[in-house]
């Protein structure tokens, strides 16, 4: 999966899932750090990359609707240590890796997996 990792992640989990086998960069990766959030969900756009981010801005699914996209995975794990958040966002991504994630937004708790599709307005 190709993915693009935002600068709230750590470093080391652009290597922890490039060690899984993801095509994986970070917004540090890109020169990216301390971009307006808009810019970032562009370049994820433009690099046909999915954006994965613990941000909740960017789940506005009425500013997403009509708006083609490689997909955002929004983490909301309650402990965001590495090696808690590690073990739950790699299954999670064991899950979805054979899903066409253009237009949507998943979520991705401690328990479950949400798909939403956000090309509908």
């Amino acid at each position: 999966m190709r993915l693009l990792l935002d600068e709230n992640l750590p470093i080391m989990t652009v290597k922890f899932l490039r060690e899984l086998g993801h095509d994986v960069v970070g917004v540090h990766d890109e020169s990216l750090v301390s971009q307006a959030d808009e810019f970032i969900f562009a370049h994820a756009r433009q690099s046909e990359r999915v954006l994965v981010t613990y941000n909740a801005d960017f789940i506005d699914l009425r500013a997403l609707a009509g708006v083609h996209h490689s997909g955002i995975i929004r983490l909301r794990i309650s402990n965001q240590r590495p090696h808690f958040a590690h073990p739950i966002l790699r299954t999670a991504l064991e899950q979805l890796q054979d899903r066409d994630l253009a237009d949507t937004l998943v979520t991705v708790s401690d328990q479950r997996i949400r798909v939403r599709h956000t090309s509908e307005p």
